[in-house]
């Protein structure tokens, strides 16, 4: 999943993940890059690595950091590592 814009110069899910990280995020009181953060989980068909989240967002190590740091404290986001893996991993929590 990476948010850039095709050839038309829209990509849905980015104008989704967008529109998210503006509305949803501001109502939430968090900067817009968690809300686009959580976007980008919510709609993820599995967990995320650090990597993964600062690839699709265009975000530094730091700034996804102190994201997921945000929404983890927030309760709506953790932090696993799937059996198997060396990598922790972000997934939306289900509840």
């Amino acid at each position: 999943m990476t948010l850039a814009a095709d050839d038309s110069g829209a990509d849905p899910l980015a104008t989704i993940v967008e529109q998210f990280g503006l509305h949803i995020g501001r109502a939430m009181g968090w900067p817009p890059m968690a809300g686009r953060a959580a976007g980008v989980l919510i709609l993820s068909e599995r967990p995320l690595t650090s990597a993964e989240l600062q690839e699709t967002l265009g975000a530094g190590k730091g700034s996804v950091s102190e994201t997921t740091r945000l929404l983890m404290t927030n309760g709506v986001v953790e932090r696993v590592k799937e059996p198997g893996s060396r990598h922790f991993v972000y997934r939306w929590r289900d509840d």
